[in-house]
């Protein structure tokens, strides 16, 4: 666990708070987001997942090492007046690929 908190301290430049649920899921918290430094989502928009891409890249980086897992936010600051943003991330399968022998 804290190989991903020092991940994000690493990539993005921010502190996480995790917090382990289960052996199948846990949450991220964070109160800074890079992507949003800028940025003002007028009220029409207000369903839009603006930093949706965090998860994206979370879900691919998990996938490259063959565990697949479902990421979504559960608090966004840029959606609610929210204090924090949090991140759940659910495991759900490890995926076991048939290795190519190429031999034959």
């Amino acid at each position: 666990m804290e190989k991903v908190a020092l991940g994000f301290k690493m990539f993005a430049g921010i502190d996480v708070t995790l917090m382990q649920k289960n052996d199948q899921e846990f949450m991220i918290s964070f109160k800074e987001n890079p992507l949003d430094l800028h940025v003002y989502i007028p009220d029409e928009y207000k369903g839009l997942s603006y930093s949706n891409i965090i998860c994206g890249i979370i879900r691919g980086a998990c996938e490259a090492v063959n565990v697949r897992v479902k990421c979504y936010f559960t608090s966004d600051k840029l959606v609610s007046l929210n204090e924090n943003y949090e991140i759940k991330i659910e495991l759900e399968e490890l995926i076991k690929k048939k290795l190519i022998d190429y031999d034959d």
